[in-house]
């Protein structure tokens, strides 16, 4: 044992002495172990645990009365301006935050997809007003004044809004950049109980309802009726509708053919809130188990993530599953004021905080589901 090894080892014995720790493992001590190990080995270790014997009053420190330590989640919180920038983009504190760019706003509604970001604000009347971020500014999109809602699609190239006197009697199509009028079509049998737009896939159909029949839009052959064959239209998937079987508590993905009849695609988890990644991953609120999943469709992989029931599921931010956490507020968890915006790492566990976000925030662009049991 050199000179470096010796005083590392005697510093380990004396922090261990102090915190009523084992001292120095044999192994490390006795180079004829069977546990062998190389010189720079045995200097790692050392080193290693003389960090770790430093450490050990704090974790000292946070035991409980009766000498156990607490469930931890560790979370890494960076200073407040080295926080990687989320690509999800969230309102909070009257500020527009997309990945490095932040905007003063008073919206109160946020959607995405591509690269485009939309914003909604409502005037004294009770009208809305839209804006689209260009560059690091938000530019007023007046073709959609009064629109109730809207949907930008997978690529970003078109969004489709509805509008109208009832609860949205006519659905447009537009280019973002342009805002080139594309299609135009009535909605039938408007109902406020259903929501009109469903969403886009990824091969740039839309799909809303109009009253109880789906419908679906194809750039190439327009609007037309598709069928559930009797199962409930849950959701959307990146690949297509999402339909549950009442009968089975299964939900399914399915793709709709030119003649409107559907095919399985892949069966997913059954969830009320449900988010998905670039690359085909759903995360997914369990409520039997309150806690969070995320599943690999292709390879049959699930990762719970260490969530409580009080947190919010919120999306993906590339690879990383975006949550808001919550507090226990009596006998009921739910968000609350300031609450921390986690990213996880579902390969790694690791999760950082990314911000916060208050109870009269607009927050992040909504979430569907795949069903409910």
């Amino acid at each position: 044992m050199n000179d470096l090894e010796r005083d590392l080892s005697g510093m380990f014995a004396d922090r261990a002495t102090a915190v009523e720790v084992p001292p120095l493992p044999d192994v490390l001590r006795d180079p004829t172990s069977t546990g062998r190990r190389s010189r720079r080995a045995v200097v790692v270790a050392l080193v290693a645990a003389a960090v770790a014997a430093v450490a050990i009053p704090l974790a000292v420190v946070a035991r409980d009365d009766e000498g156990r330590r607490p469930t931890e989640r560790p979370t890494v919180v960076p200073d407040e301006d080295r926080r990687p920038a989320l690509e999800l983009p969230y309102l909070s504190g009257g500020v527009l935050h997309v990945g490095d760019v932040s905007v003063p706003t008073d919206a109160t509604g946020v959607i995405a997809g591509g690269d485009e970001v939309y914003v909604v604000t409502v005037d004294d009347r009770g009208a809305e007003h839209w804006s689209r971020l260009v560059g690091d500014e938000l530019e007023p999109v007046s073709w959609l004044d009064d629109v109730l809602s809207a949907e930008v699609s997978d690529d970003g190239r078109l969004i489709a809004s509805v509008t109208g006197p009832v609860s949205g009697d006519t659905i447009e199509i537009h280019e973002t950049v342009t805002g080139r009028l594309v299609d135009r079509f009535a909605v039938e049998e408007p109902v406020w109980e259903v929501q009109v737009l469903a969403g886009w896939d990824r091969a740039g159909r839309l799909f809303w309802h109009d009253g109880a029949a789906p419908r679906i839009w194809r750039s190439d052959t327009g609007a037309a009726t598709w069928s559930t064959g009797g199962l409930v239209w849950a959701g959307m998937a990146p690949s297509g509708p999402i339909l549950w079987d009442g009968e089975t508590e299964r939900s399914t993905v399915v793709a709709v053919e030119a003649d409107g009849t559907t095919s399985p695609v892949a069966q997913v988890p059954v969830s009320g809130t449900a988010a998905w990644s670039a690359d085909g991953r759903i995360a997914y609120v369990d409520d039997a188990a309150s806690a969070i999943f995320v599943e690999d469709l292709t390879t049959g992989r699930r990762t719970r993530l260490d969530v409580t029931a009080a947190d919010q599921l919120l999306g993906w931010s590339g690879p990383l599953v975006v949550v808001r956490e919550g507090h226990f507020d009596g006998e009921v968890d739910q968000p609350g004021e300031g609450d921390p915006i986690i990213t996880i790492d579902p390969t790694t566990g690791e999760r950082q905080v990314i911000g916060e976000l208050g109870a009269e925030d607009g927050g992040f662009p909504g979430l569907g589901g795949t069903g409910t049991l």
